[in-house]
């Protein structure tokens, strides 16, 4: 009985999810940063459920997810944070008014043009200082050792890494990519072998950046944002299934290589199964050791996984990424590496505060998403709106594989919303858009 309600849960819950995108505005076929993060969590942490449930998964059910109960559990919680999310998303359409399209049909003024080639140079000032307190790089060791090798360098370059990854991290990883959109968008509006050169210079750059740890994911990521660009520049925000088909035959070739590059699998079909585990059960498969961790081997945190920027609170962040992994995988400890274990958004929500706090924090993240973005639709229209928008969609596609509390203390977006408001006033003397009906096309 317990299987056929599994079954039926998961077959019709995206009706009324789709049914409620639409009638706020925000189709699912159609791009919008929220219905970007909706998709994004659909595809990262709602389909994987069917083989977790049923154990076709065989890496997840040899690692404990055995219990069906625990993932029908995850399957209603997934289902109701999704419906929370979008009447956030309802309440700011009330409140501020639907949100525009992000087309920009110029090129970058000349001062905006010098500005992004200066984002590029201070981001290669800082991989450089990155790089030079590493003992290795993890991609060059993967490449010359192999991948068993590369792991503990993989490791050093982020989780145990003995600097601020984070801060080196917003300016290699976010502010550079933010840059490669905006140079993207401006290729794509002027079309000129010049715009092509230092967009294709900033690409390798970025590929370079993102893939340097041997992590597949952002790399994916960046590609995927400029998919984005192409389908708001060229199909007016609407995906085309040929498009999208062409994109995960192109991503399946990348990643079967990256996976025998760095994770060692010994064939294409090898590295197929691990692509579609990671892709679809990855993420969301961990939010069971949350379940299955809080509160019976430790009680709720009440907020102590939350940031605290600069030590100003009194209390010491849980690691709870962290501590999920060692629970999980303890040999990895031992062997010296440090790895963690993000889920969805909800899984963080959790382990704080049990399952009556889900859909608050699911509604609240829902009208953050959605009034973040409105704001974004406000300024000046340009490539670099554009690119910062895409960014945003990318920004928020990940509460479907991390913690809901870097995106309530979200320094990220702070500061790289900052320096896009900065180098937008700089380059037209206008913050705000003065044709906002120039916003859709």
């Amino acid at each position: 009985m317990s299987d056929i309600a599994f079954s039926l849960i998961f077959s019709i819950s995206l009706f009324p999810i789709a049914y409620l995108m639409k009638d706020a505005g925000l189709p699912l076929s159609q791009f919008s940063v929220p219905s970007f993060t909706i998709s994004s969590i659909i595809i990262f942490a709602y389909v994987g459920l069917l083989p977790l449930y049923f154990g076709w998964d065989e890496y997840r059910y040899d690692v404990g997810i055995t219990d069906s109960s625990i993932v029908m559990e995850m399957l209603i919680i997934t289902v109701i944070s999704m419906l929370f999310m979008i009447f956030g998303f309802k309440i700011g359409a009330i409140f501020k008014g639907r949100i525009s399209k992000a087309y920009s049909s110029r090129t970058l003024n000349s001062r905006e043009f010098i500005a992004l080639c200066g984002f590029i140079i201070l981001s290669i000032v800082v991989l450089i200082d990155y790089i030079s307190n590493l003992s290795s790089i993890a991609l060059f060791v993967a490449i010359a050792e192999g991948s068993q090798e590369s792991k503990v360098a993989r490791s050093l370059m982020g989780n145990d890494f003995a600097g601020k990854y984070h801060w080196y991290k917003l300016f290699i990883h976010e502010l550079l990519t933010v840059t490669s959109y905006a140079l993207f968008v401006n290729y794509l509006s002027g079309r000129s072998v010049k715009y092509l050169f230092v967009f294709m210079f900033s690409f390798f750059l970025t590929s370079f950046a993102h893939l340097m740890s041997t992590e597949k994911s952002p790399f994916l990521w960046y590609l995927i944002g400029i998919f984005l660009i192409y389908t708001i520049q060229r199909n007016n925000s609407v995906y085309k299934m040929n498009g999208i088909f062409k994109l995960s035959v192109l991503f399946l070739a990348i990643l079967i290589y990256l996976y025998i590059l760095f994770m060692g699998s010994e064939s294409s079909s090898d590295a197929i199964e691990s692509i579609l585990s990671r892709t679809f059960t990855g993420g969301i498969g961990d939010a069971y050791f949350y379940l299955d961790f809080f509160p019976k081997q430790h009680d709720y945190l009440l907020g102590l996984s939350f940031p605290n920027p600069g030590g100003l609170l009194p209390f010491e962040p849980y690691p709870l990424t962290k501590e999920i992994m060692s629970w999980v995988s303890p040999e990895n400890r031992t062997g010296g590496i440090v790895g963690s274990s993000p889920t969805i958004f909800w899984g963080e929500i959790y382990a704080n505060f049990g399952y009556f706090a889900i859909p608050i924090i699911s509604l609240i993240l829902g009208y953050i998403v959605y009034y973040v973005t409105y704001l974004c639709t406000q300024l000046e229209s340009g490539p670099i709106k554009t690119a910062f928008i895409v960014w945003l969609a990318m920004h928020y596609m990940h509460l479907s594989d991390t913690g809901f509390s870097g995106f309530i203390f979200d320094v990220n977006l702070y500061i790289i919303s900052t320096l896009i408001i900065i180098i937008i006033f700089y380059g037209s003397g206008s913050l705000v858009s003065q044709r906002f009906g120039a916003n859709q096309r």
